[in-house]
Order: C-alpha cells, then sequence, then structure tokens
C-alpha cells in the first residue's frame, strides 16, 4: 500500500505544477487558447518555473513501484467519484 507521505508529495508537487501553469497562462495566455505549436514564451521565466515543476513530479512518480502507482491511481479515482459511473442504475419500475 503507498503510504500516506508518498499520496501527500504527490498531492503537493501537482499542485507547484498545477500552480506555475496557471500563473503561465494567466501572463501569457489570457485568453485560455494555447498553440502548441508556439514556443514563442517557451523561454520566460514562468514558463521554466512551470517545466522545472513538471521535470519534478515527473521524476517523482517514475521512482514509484508499480504497486504504488496502481495505489494512487485507485484512490485518484474513488477521490473524484468515477466509480459512481459504473454503478449500475436500477430501474424504478
Amino acid at each position: 500500500m503507498v503510504s500516506i507521505t508518498t499520496i501527500d508529495k504527490v498531492i503537493q508537487l501537482a499542485n507547484q505544477r498545477q500552480e506555475a501553469y496557471q500563473n503561465y497562462l494567466k501572463k501569457y495566455r489570457p485568453s485560455g487558447v494555447v498553440d502548441i505549436m508556439s514556443d514563442q514564451f517557451h523561454n520566460t521565466p514562468e514558463y521554466q518555473v512551470y517545466e522545472a515543476a513538471d521535470r519534478k513530479l515527473d521524476a517523482f512518480l517514475n521512482d514509484l513501484s508499480y504497486e504504488a502507482i496502481k495505489d494512487l491511481q485507485t484512490i485518484m479515482y474513488v477521490g473524484r467519484g468515477d466509480f459512481e459511473e459504473d454503478i449500475p442504475v436500477k430501474d424504478p419500475f
């Protein structure tokens, strides 16, 4: 079973990545439209912070065992409520 410390670390790193990405978007992509082929803003400090946060999260996840990844996926699945879509609805009639 994955430890609470590992879960907390993944959440922390994911939040840092999300915050860095939102800061980048607010400054350079206020309309929310992202041209994935354009790299004109990739040398900005905000994008570099985002890239660093992304690499940090990626490295942490890649160091986890297969079992820990499965546990994290299960926790995310249940936490988001995805399982509710898998429960068949009983016919009320």
